[in-house]
C-alpha cells in the first residue's frame, strides 16, 4: 500500500543509491563505526539496469509527497519545502529531538568521527 514507507512504530531509515543506473542498493547502513560495530545494519545490492529505473521512478515520482527540500530565504534562513507546505521550522524535528541531541552533545562522541 502506498504508506508503506512510514509508520511512527516501525519506521526504520533506510538508504538507497543507484550506481550507472544498473546497481541498486537498498539498505540501513550508514557506513559509520555506529553503524559498523554497534547497530544491527542491513542492505542489499541488486545488479539490473530495469531495477534501478523501477526505483528511481519510484522515488522521484513521490518526491513532492515524501521528502522535503531546504533553502535559504532572503534573510539566510532555512526553509522547508514539500509540496504545497512551506514551513521555516524543521517538520521533523520534535522536542525529542532536542533532548537527545543535548544528551549526545554531553556525551565523547569522539569515537564515532
Amino acid at each position: 500500500n502506498e504508506d508503506h514507507y512510514y509508520h511512527a512504530d516501525t519506521y526504520y531509515h533506510n538508504k538507497t543509491v543507484i550506481l550507472d543506473s544498473k546497481l541498486t542498493y537498498i539498505g540501513s547502513s550508514n557506513f559509520d563505526p555506529r553503524s559498523d560495530n554497534l547497530n544491527i545494519e542491513f542492505g542489499v545490492f541488486v545488479h539490473s539496469p530495469e531495477f534501478a529505473e523501477q526505483i528511481e521512478h519510484y522515488l522521484l515520482s513521490k518526491k513532492k509527497e515524501l521528502y522535503w527540500q531546504v533553502a535559504l530565504n532572503k534573510e539566510m534562513k532555512p526553509v522547508w519545502y514539500s509540496g504545497d507546505t512551506v514551513t521555516i521550522k524543521d517538520p521533523n524535528y520534535s522536542s525529542m529531538h532536542k533532548a537527545t541531541n543535548w544528551i549526545f552533545r554531553k556525551m565523547n562522541g569522539e569515537s564515532e568521527l
